[in-house]
């Protein structure tokens, strides 16, 4: 049981680092399109937006079944 549970806390923290990566991502766009001025990044950002939302939404749920074991 413990193994389990250690694996998927394991798995929960890699996407919660991945999700941390594309915000990171994102803040890089953002921060280049206002000094470029270039709207493409600032597309980009959008995009990853939706993304970084269904993965947040997706962490949260993992993290919440892991709590109930």
């Amino acid at each position: 049981m413990h193994r389990k549970f250690d694996e998927q806390l394991g798995a929960l923290k890699n996407r919660v680092v991945a999700m941390g990566d594309v915000a990171q991502i994102m803040i890089q766009d953002t921060m280049r399109a206002l000094v470029e001025r270039k709207e493409t990044f600032i597309q980009d950002v959008l995009r990853n937006e939706d993304k970084l939302d269904q993965m947040q939404i997706e962490i949260d749920t993992e993290a919440t079944e892991l709590m109930a074991i």
